[in-house]
Parts: structure tokens; sequence; C-alpha cells
């Protein structure tokens, strides 16, 4: 994992914040298919909205020289580069997530098991039905109807996928809500396709409300939410308010795209004039003393170089793209065959920079680093 990659995550996180401020107006619609797949949907196009700008620009090139890096024939690979925050942040980030993904399935490996055995709770997970062995006529009618609306809706594979997204967004706790409200929303429309199976299904509610609701993957007829449900029970669904509401929720499509789409027009220097440089050049991260001790400790002179006598300077181009990533590495002057693939070898190899920014957009630029080889003086 890279800073780039924390910086998609955290547009992920805004546009989704978009989304789901945009749901409130929705909270009591009866609308319920409509809501679940309000939250699936806001959660997939936050993750695919901030991918668009990175297809629709076009590169912009800028031209930058960097100061050039001696290195002595007799200079030798030193100790390791330290990272700097910026390096350990997304290690640790990653570190995290992993840890999370784990308990993920391990608590789904549980789910699968808890939903095959007997017990006094009705629960449900993926394909698995559990029903208590003492319920029976209309209320076992009910709850058995009550955990297969929520299996033949594939409820389970909704509460993996908020799950998954709140492992990998875990310091934003608004994955954590979206993922209690969707399961929210999943007893809802359980509820409604088994009230029918049951005379007094809102008393069957309340004879199973006493006790404390499970916390895992299984969908569990008994939930905190239940003057929620028992309201929505008996709630007429009404037309014109839930088109009210969908008109207020539509902008957010809009406000999503404009969120993400702030580096979407290319930029394109004036005809008359190419820039050269951009306002804010890439920069190694840690800085130019980080980056010559980088390549001091990386760069090794060529034994057929030492051989040859071959020395001087070695000017190799590369691009920095608007992700930090280093790519296009090309020597543009050579000196020596050896000379020549050992610069252009380690400045392949290089570590993700801080991207380069123009009127508030990050460019890819292109960079120019001499690299001068010298054999020692004779005295």
């Amino acid at each position: 994992m890279t800073m780039s990659t924390l910086l998609y995550l955290l547009k992920v996180d805004l546009v989704f914040a978009v989304f789901l401020l945009a749901y409130l107006p929705l909270r009591n619609d009866a609308r319920l298919a409509f809501r679940r797949g309000w939250l699936l949907a806001g959660g997939l196009l936050a993750w695919a909205l901030p991918l668009l700008p990175g297809l629709l620009v076009e590169p912009v090139t800028f031209s930058f020289t960097l100061p050039e890096v001696v290195l002595g024939a007799g200079a030798e690979a030193g100790s390791p580069l330290s990272l700097g925050w910026t390096a350990w942040l997304p290690l640790a980030y990653a570190v995290v997530v992993a840890g999370l993904m784990l308990r993920l399935l391990v608590r789904a490996f549980h789910a699968w098991r808890l939903a095959g055995v007997e017990g006094a709770e009705p629960l449900s997970f993926l394909g698995r039905i559990r029903v208590p062995g003492e319920a029976d006529g209309d209320d076992r009618e009910a709850l058995i109807a009550h955990e297969r609306a929520h299996v033949e809706q594939g409820h389970s594979l909704d509460v993996l996928l908020f799950e998954l997204f709140a492992a990998i967004h875990w310091p934003v706790p608004l994955w954590r809500w979206a993922l209690r409200e969707l399961r929210l929303v999943h007893e809802l429309l359980a509820d409604r396709a088994a009230q029918h199976a049951h005379p007094h299904y809102d008393a069957l509610l309340l004879a199973r409300a006493l006790g404390v609701p499970a916390r895992a993957l299984v969908h569990s007829f008994r939930s905190s939410d239940l003057k929620t449900r028992i309201h929505m029970l008996n709630t007429p669904r009404s037309k014109k308010g839930s088109l009210l509401r969908t008109a207020l929720v539509l902008p957010a499509l809009l406000g999503a795209l404009l969120l993400v789409s702030w580096n979407a027009v290319p930029f394109r220097p004036a005809p008359q004039e190419p820039m050269k440089v951009a306002e804010k050049m890439p920069e190694f991260k840690g800085g130019k003393q980080a980056m010559f001790t980088y390549l001091v400790n990386e760069l090794k002179y060529p034994a057929a170089a030492k051989a040859d006598e071959a020395e001087g300077t070695v000017f190799v181009g590369f691009v920095v793209d608007a992700d930090g990533h280093v790519r296009d590495a090309q020597v543009k002057r050579g000196v020596h065959k050896a000379l020549d693939a050992e610069a252009l070898r380690v400045v392949k190899a290089m570590p993700d920079w801080d991207p380069g920014m123009h009127e508030g957009k990050m460019v890819p630029v292109e960079m120019t680093l001499p690299i001068r080889f010298e054999l020692p003086k004779e005295k």
C-alpha cells in the first residue's frame, strides 16, 4: 500500500459521505428495496467514481533537471534508507486492514457454523437457516418465512460486502453506520415478507425481543430496532412522499461526480510558451537529502566500467506521474554501457514520489537526473 492508495481511499470516503448525506431523507421511506439499493450503490460507486479522473486525464509533461549526484569509484552501498512517516503510515494502515480481514474470515466461519446448529435464537447466514425447536404453529412459520427472506434476497452477501468496506476504511465510522442501517433495512424487508405468515406478527416481535441481540454476521430475528420495525410494519407507503424524497436524493449523484472530477479536465499549457516547470514540482519522499542517500546506497560502480576506466555523467529521464509512480525511465545521454545500465536500474527502482501539482491538480512531470561516475584521481 502506498500514499497514493491512501489518497484514493480518502476520495472514496468523501464520495460515500455525499451518498449517505443524500440517504438521510430516505430513512423513513417505506420503499425498502430502494433504500437497500441506494446503500449498496453508494458503496460501490464510491469506489468506482474516484477512478474516472485517472482514466480521463491526458498526461501533461513538464521538464525539470535535478541536481547532479556524484558517485566515486570507491563508494560502497551504505545502510538502507530509513523510512519516514510517509512510508510507515501506509504500512501501518495495511497491517490493520490485514488484521481486520483475518477477523472477518474468522467471524464468517463462526457464523456459518452457528447457523448450522440447534439454538434458541432464530437466525440465518448465507444459505443456512436456524429456527428454535420449541417454536410451532404460526410462530414457526413466521420465523421460517423471516429467515428465508434473508437467504433468498442475499442479505448475507450485503453484510459481507460492507464488512469488507468497513475493514478497509477502518478509521472512518461512516461505513459502520451504513452497515448498521443496511442490516435494519434487511430486517424490515424480512418482516414485510413474513408478516402475512402470522396473524399477530408485531406481537411475535415483542415476544422475541427479550434478551440481548447477538453481534455476529448472522441475521437474528431479534434486533435492537424493534420500535422501528413495528412502526414500519404499520406505515402505509406514500407514493407522493417517496417521489419527493427521491428528488432530494438525485443531486447526490451530481455532487459525487463534482467531488471526484476536480482533475478530470486536462491542463494544457499555453501553446505560445510551453511550461517547463509545475507550480509544485514532484519531490522524493523525505526531500533531496533522502534522494541522495537512496542513490548513494543503491548505486554501485560497475566492474566493467572500472576495467575500461569509464567515467562521466549519465542523464536519466523519467516521469513522476500523478500518483507519484516513477515510469518511462530512459537514458537521455549516456557514457558507457555498464554505467548507463546501472543508473537506469537504480532510477527504475525508485520508491514513489510526492507528485507535482499545478493549479490545484496533481500532474505528471518529466524529470531528468544527472548521475556522475568518477574514478579516483592519480596523485
